[in-house]
């Protein structure tokens, strides 16, 4: 928190471009793929069509993770950050036990299809192709982990339905608190991210790395990656 306090007072212009580009990334091409399959998830989930979708998913899940069927669509196929947050909110709803969600949790925050395939693939690359060789990458390293951590589990029982009003209403409203959280961390990590550009720590990485066949650029890319993947990609 000094450092970054430090980088604001110090180089004002470059923290500020930095920011606005956060913001530009996050606005154009986060949240129009990320918010449709937030409220999407939300509304399955709370009708109860992602239960009865799992119930035929469960004689696949059962051997493979000792989970649920449900956990097939929010653990594979949600990603992060949908992923860890939908198992959240099963274990609210006691439709999972705190063992089966944090068995869950361990191979549902890998990056999700529609970030892979349309944010990276289609809106960074212009590449859906990629995107698709991305997500089958997650897809088989969430699949290995989730055989890695399975457990012994129990039978959750399923949640009583809302009226659609509420359904769509809570739905949106989620998605949205979830969206302006991920804005949050994409602006603020892209700062921190600029800030070690302006102080030199990547130029100095890049020298204590001469051995390796990498561009500064490159180990930029890279250390923003492990700091927030959107920012990286």
């Amino acid at each position: 928190a000094c450092f970054l306090i430090f980088a604001l007072l110090c180089f004002p212009a470059e923290m500020l471009a930095a920011s606005a580009e956060g913001v530009q990334l996050w606005l154009t091409k986060v949240f129009p793929s990320l918010f449709p399959f937030l409220v999407a998830c939300g509304i399955l989930l709370r009708i109860g069509a992602a239960q009865r979708m799992g119930a035929a998913l469960r004689p696949l899940m059962q051997p493979l993770f000792h989970l649920p069927g449900i956990a097939a669509f929010f653990g594979l196929l949600s990603g992060y950050p949908m992923g860890a947050k939908l198992t959240a909110q099963l274990y609210e709803q006691r439709q999972l036990s705190l063992a089966d969600a944090q068995q869950l949790l361990a191979f549902s925050n890998c990056p999700g299809p529609l970030f892979l395939i349309g944010t990276v693939g289609v809106g960074f690359f212009g590449m859906p192709a990629f995107g698709y060789l991305l997500w089958l990458s997650a897809f088989l390293g969430a699949v290995a982990t989730g055989i890695l951590f399975r457990r012994k589990k129990s039978v959750p029982a399923f949640p009583s339905c809302q009226t659609l009003t509420e359904v769509l209403s809570a739905s949106v409203a989620d998605a949205l608190r979830t969206i302006l959280l991920i804005g949050g961390y994409l602006i603020l990590f892209a700062v921190l991210s600029a800030a070690m550009e302006q102080a030199g720590l990547f130029s100095l990485l890049s020298r204590l790395l001469f051995f390796l066949p990498l561009s500064t650029e490159t180990l930029r890319g890279f250390c923003s990656g492990i700091l927030e993947m959107t920012n990286g990609a």
